[in-house]
C-alpha cells in the first residue's frame, strides 16, 4: 500500500561507460509487459560504497500522478571488485528501514496533497458563502430563513474543515518524524560503510525539505479559514437571534393591534346597542299594532327607531373601521 522498491545488485566486468546502457536495458527488460513498461526515467546516479548505482522511477500507466503508485528501482553494479556486498550485508536492516521510511515519507506527502485539495474545496465554498452572507436580503423574513439554513449547513462544513486541518497537521508531523528516522538510518549506514557518504540519499533529502515547507505553507494558508468559519457562525447566530426576537415582537404588535381594533369595534357596537335599548325603553308602552296604511305615521315608533339605530350603527362601524385600519403599505 505504501509502494515498492526493486533493488538489483550485480557484479560484472564492464567499464563505467557501458554501465548506464546496461542498467537501462535491465530496467526495460524487467518492466516489459507490466503497467510500468516504457514509462520510466533515470532520476539519480552516482556511487554507493565503491559500486555504481542507477536510480529509476517508473510511473503507473493508469495513475501517473499518485506518487505511491510509482515503482522505485535501484540498480547497483559492482564493476571494480568493491566491498559493496559486505556493506549491504552488514547494514541490511538499516537499508530495509531506510527504504521503509522513504516510502512512508512519500505516502504521507501524497496524502497531504489529497487532504489539501479537500480543504481548499471547503475553503472555496466558505468564501462563496461569505459573499452570499454579505448580500442578505433586506426582507427580514427571507433573511431569517437564509440564516436558519446557513446555521444548519455551516457547522457540518466547519467540522469537516477542522478535521482536514487536523489531519494535515498530523501528516506534517508524520513527515517530520519519518524524515528524522530517514536521516538516522543514513547515518548508521554511513558508519557501517566506514564513514563514506553516498549521494544516493540526497535526491529524496532535497525533496523532503521542499515537502515540509509546502505542507507548512498550506497550513498557513488554510488556518485563517477556520477563524472565518468561527466569525461567520457567530455573526449568523447573532443576526438570527435578533431577527427572531424582532419577528416575535412584530407578531405581538400585530396581535395587539388586532385586539385593539376588536375592542374599538365592540365598543362602538355596545354604544349603538345602548342607544337601541334606550329607544326601546322609551317606546315600550306604545302598543305594537299592525295597521295597513299608506301613511308613514302608522309605522310604530320602535320600528322607526330600530331602523335609524341600525343605519347609524352601520355608518359608525364604517367610520370606526376607516379610523383604525392599518394604513401601512
Amino acid at each position: 500500500s505504501l509502494g515498492q522498491t526493486i533493488w538489483i545488485y550485480g557484479e560484472i566486468d564492464k567499464p563505467d561507460d557501458d554501465c548506464p546502457r546496461l542498467a537501462e536495458n535491465y530496467v526495460n527488460s524487467l518492466l516489459e509487459g507490466s503497467k510500468f513498461a516504457g514509462n520510466f526515467k533515470l532520476i539519480n546516479q552516482g556511487h554507493f560504497f565503491g559500486s555504481l548505482f542507477f536510480e529509476y522511477e517508473a510511473a503507473d500507466r493508469d495513475n501517473s500522478i499518485d506518487l505511491t503508485k510509482k515503482c522505485h528501482l535501484l540498480l547497483l553494479i559492482d564493476n571494480s571488485r568493491a566491498p559493496t556486498i559486505e556493506v549491504l550485508s552488514a547494514g541490511y536492516e538499516w537499508l530495509r528501514n531506510l527504504l521503509w521510511y522513504r516510502h512512508k515519507i512519500i505516502y504521507v506527502y501524497q496524502q497531504s496533497r489529497e487532504l489539501y485539495q479537500i480543504c481548499r474545496q471547503i475553503y472555496s465554498e466558505l468564501e462563496a458563502e461569505i459573499k452570499n452572507f454579505s448580500r442578505i436580503s433586506r426582507d427580514d423574513r427571507k433573511r431569517l430563513k437564509y440564516l436558519k439554513n446557513l446555521l444548519n449547513d455551516l457547522p457540518e462544513k466547519y467540522l469537516e474543515y477542522s478535521r482536514c486541518l487536523r489531519d494535515l497537521k498530523t501528516q506534517l508531523t508524520g513527515l517530520n518524524t519519518n524524515a528524522d528516522n530517514y536521516q538516522i538510518a543514513i547515518q548508521n549506514i554511513i558508519e557501517i560503510g566506514g564513514g563514506e557518504e553516498s549521494e544516493l540519499w540526497q535526491n529524496l533529502t532535497k525533496n523532503i525539505v521542499l515537502w515540509q515547507k509546502q505542507i507548512q505553507t498550506d497550513l498557513e494558508y488554510l488556518e485563517p479559514g477556520k477563524e472565518l468559519f468561527d466569525r461567520i457562525l457567530e455573526t449568523a447566530r447573532g443576526i438570527a437571534e435578533i431577527d427572531q426576537a424582532e419577528s416575535v415582537r412584530e407578531a405581538a404588535r400585530r396581535a395587539f393591534r388586532s385586539l385593539e381594533k376588536t375592542i374599538q369595534i365592540l365598543g362602538v357596537a355596545l354604544g349603538v346597542g345602548g342607544i337601541f335599548v334606550t329607544c326601546y325603553v322609551e317606546y315600550a308602552d306604545v302598543p305594537f299594532v299592525f295597521k295597513p296604511s299608506d301613511k308613514l305615521n302608522t309605522i310604530h315608533p320602535l320600528v322607526s327607531s330600530i331602523f335609524w339605530t341600525l343605519l347609524f350603527a352601520c355608518f359608525a362601524g364604517v367610520i370606526t373601521w376607516w379610523l383604525v385600519r392599518d394604513r401601512r403599505s
